[in-house]
C-alpha cells in the first residue's frame, strides 16, 4: 500500500512539472508600420497601436499593417517580438 501512494505521488509530481514547462499558445497581432521600406519584415519598423488599423486607406499598395505571432500581447507601442507572419493591409494612411 506504501509502495502504491509513493508511486502515486511521484507521479503526480511528474504531471505538475510537465505542465509547468508547457509553453503558451501563440496569437497573432497586428502592427502598424511606422517606419522603414514597403513590405519590411524588420520589428523595429513595427509598433503595436491597435487603434491605428483605421487609418490606413487602401487606395494605395504600400503596407500600413502586419500580423506578428506572439505569446503574449503586445503593450502599446511595442514593436513585435514573436515571429512574422504577414503583410495584412496595403493602403497608405490619411
Amino acid at each position: 500500500m506504501k509502495k502504491m501512494q509513493m508511486t502515486a505521488a511521484i507521479l503526480a509530481v511528474v504531471i505538475v512539472a510537465a505542465s509547468a514547462f508547457k509553453t503558451s499558445p501563440s496569437t497573432n497581432y497586428q502592427f502598424t508600420r511606422v517606419s522603414g521600406v514597403d513590405r519590411s519584415t524588420n520589428p523595429a519598423d513595427y509598433k503595436f497601436q491597435p487603434n491605428d488599423g483605421g487609418e490606413c486607406l487602401s487606395s494605395s499598395t504600400k503596407t500600413c499593417l502586419a500580423s506578428w505571432n506572439q505569446i503574449s500581447a503586445p503593450a502599446v507601442n511595442s514593436q513585435p517580438t514573436g515571429t512574422f507572419v504577414s503583410h495584412d493591409t496595403n493602403g497608405s494612411y490619411q
